[in-house]
């Protein structure tokens, strides 16, 4: 992905097919996120599905907030007719909070995540960085504005939307969102560094066994990561 130019924009006019797309991606999170709702879990989409500047490869990112029990999240999936192909613990920093992800297709395209400890503000800043929407707003045909991975701050419109590149304009865009300029500074650096080194991977990443549970991976990480140890322990263990 190539961040933007400074200075750039444009106004992109969705055609027919972008907004089926758009249509089935939504109707795909609202369904998920209801199987979470019945059991009095809340759940967000975040990403493109919640600014709707989607494409065919786009993902459905729900993201749930809080800490909860590992198996009242699994049997609200189950419940609602879904399978979970795979569990992937990851930690991205050695500060950052650790999270699980259940992928509830074979190609990864869907993903439900949470938090194994309590998000830290900055953590919760960054959704609102890339924009997020809860049931009701899906419902209503919401959209949200948000930054996209070139760095392009997207505004909905009814036929499509305005995007603008945010580099030099970070007082700018932290107003838009209502989030502080610093968070704002550190995405820019974040996704400026992606795009001159590429993915450098992320501090953690444990992919689950077959049979094996999460209390059971987060134990086995714990005992060999003091680093993950520690974030666990904050608010958790």
């Amino acid at each position: 992905m190539i961040i933007c130019r400074k200075g750039e924009n444009r106004e992109v006019i969705y055609h027919k097919k972008r907004f089926e797309i758009l249509n089935t991606l939504r109707n795909e999170a609202i369904k998920i996120i209801e199987c979470l709702d019945h059991s009095g879990i809340k759940g967000y989409a975040h990403g493109s599905v919640a600014r709707g500047d989607v494409s065919n490869q786009s993902d459905v990112d729900i993201v749930i907030l809080n800490y909860l029990s590992p198996p009242l999240i699994e049997n609200s999936i189950y419940i609602g007719g879904f399978k979970i192909y795979k569990t992937v613990i990851i930690q991205a920093t050695p500060q950052s909070t650790p999270k699980v992800y259940y992928y509830l297709d074979h190609r990864d395209k869907t993903v439900v995540s949470y938090p194994l400890s309590k998000l830290k503000e900055k953590e919760l800043y960054f959704y609102k960085f890339s924009g997020i929407i809860d049931l009701n707003g899906l419902k209503k045909g919401l959209r949200v504005k948000g930054v996209d991975k070139r760095l392009m701050l997207i505004h909905p419109l009814d036929y499509g939307h305005y995007e603008e590149c945010i580099l030099d304009r970070s007082g700018y865009v932290a107003k838009i969102l209502d989030i502080p300029e610093s968070i704002v500074n550190e995405r820019i650096y974040m996704l400026g560094k992606r795009e001159i080194y590429g993915r450098t991977g992320v501090f953690l990443e444990y992919t689950l066994h077959p049979g094996e549970d999460v209390l059971e991976a987060v134990r086995t990480i714990a005992s060999k990561n003091r680093f993950f140890r520690e974030s666990i322990y904050y608010g958790w263990i």
